[in-house]
């Protein structure tokens, strides 16, 4: 899943992270790396599906 935020921003969700790589990342316009998240022990490759969809 991919979702352009308001600030300009996209946020993108990995689905196929596997377990040395962040499965959600905020990248800027200018694509650096604004944050990302891992914890794949945890959810593994369900967590886009937890990541809901806005209208």
């Amino acid at each position: 899943m991919v979702e352009r935020l308001e600030n300009g921003n996209t946020w993108i969700v990995n689905c196929h992270a596997g377990p040395d790589n962040p499965q959600i990342l905020e990248v800027t316009p200018d694509k650096k790396l604004a944050w990302s998240f891992k914890d794949f022990e945890r959810f593994g490759n369900a967590l886009p599906v937890a990541v809901p969809l806005t209208p």
